[in-house]
């Protein structure tokens, strides 16, 4: 497929490789595999993994405005910074005083909030990546 310029078709190819593989790893070794299927239809959407992305920012926010650690006006703001704090917006919009108020279990909760969201902004990459590959 590659050599015929049939890029979608080697992409289900390759999506069907892994659902195999999946059922020939079993429940645990498969896990991986799963969680790429999930978040990303194996490299072939763009969608969703940005709605991921949205909720991971949304429910971060949820945890943010429960905790009442901050001013109800910076929750969905350190939120979406947290989330793509790839990019290094943290330290642009939030002193590190603000960071320094929060509760250990929160500072977990943002570095956690920090990986989902570097990995689901790779996968989006990835699915734009292999939506607009030259055929």
């Amino acid at each position: 497929m590659d050599r015929l310029k049939k890029h979608e078709d080697e992409l289900d190819f390759f999506a069907l490789e892994l659902q195999s593989r999946r059922v020939l790893l079993g429940a645990w070794r498969c896990l991986p595999i799963a969680l790429y299927g999930l978040l990303s239809d194996y490299g072939r959407s763009y969608a969703l993994p940005f709605l991921w992305l949205l909720g991971v920012a949304a429910i971060g926010a949820m945890v943010l405005v429960f905790s009442d650690a901050l001013p109800i006006a910076k929750y969905f703001g350190l939120s979406a910074v947290n989330t793509l704090n790839v990019f290094g917006f943290r330290k642009e919009f939030f002193e590190p005083a603000v960071i320094a108020r929060l509760p250990a279990w929160l500072e977990v909760f943002t570095a956690v909030q920090t990986i989902l969201g570097t990995i689901l902004l790779f996968l989006f990459g990835l699915g734009i990546r292999n939506k607009f590959r030259m055929k």
